[in-house]
């Protein structure tokens, strides 16, 4: 049994299971760090455990768990929460991929500083400001127990590139206002002739 759950283990670490055992032994620190923040100066892998029994770290091919004491497991508690964690993860990294297109959109036609044309509709602007101004804070920090399961959420948000997402949302709409002050600039000139 031991055998099989190691084997689960680097079978999902490499990308190709029918070759895991050759895959597992060219392993590198520098894919180490890329794939599970293996950190090369003190040579560890993070543990969002507060267990002594339990390694349990999260990379962007999934959760790996490794206990060592297999007849005393201590965290099967955690599973409803986490489910409800990857689920806000999904919907805010969803969300924020929806509003960065949107927005892409609405400055491709702004961009062209056509005064005879609408290019945003300014209740669809508003409503896409407000979804960003709902999601400047992290609800993650304030929803869990600020224990491992918090810790986990903020690294697998750092792994999956949510808060990136919302980082570049927030710099398009700056672009996106700052293409709508040209645009109306240039309406104001072509109406008053100035």
């Amino acid at each position: 049994m031991r055998a099989k759950e190691f084997g689960s283990i680097y079978a999902r670490l490499t990308l190709d299971s029918r070759f895991a055992h050759r895959e597992f032994r060219r392993f590198t620190e520098e894919y180490l760090a890329r794939a599970l923040a293996f950190d090369k100066g003190s040579r560890l892998l993070p543990n969002f455990s507060h267990d002594e029994h339990l390694f349990f770290t999260f990379c962007r091919r999934g959760a790996i768990a490794v206990t060592a004491s297999p007849y005393q497991f201590p965290a099967l508690f955690v599973m409803p929460s986490l489910l409800n964690l990857f689920e806000i993860i999904r919907a805010r990294l969803l969300a924020g991929l929806m509003i960065s297109a949107r927005l892409t959109e609405i400055a491709h036609r702004l961009a062209a500083l056509d005064p005879e044309s609408v290019p945003v509709d300014p209740s669809e602007y508003a409503h896409l400001r407000k979804l960003v101004v709902a999601n400047l804070e992290n609800p993650l920090e304030y929803l869990f127990d600020g224990g491992s399961a918090t810790e986990m959420a903020l690294y697998a948000e750092e792994a999956l590139f949510v808060r990136r997402t919302w980082e570049d949302v927030r710099r398009s709409f700056d672009v996106v206002d700052r293409l709508m002050s040209a645009w109306e600039t240039v309406r104001f000139r072509k109406r008053f002739g100035a």
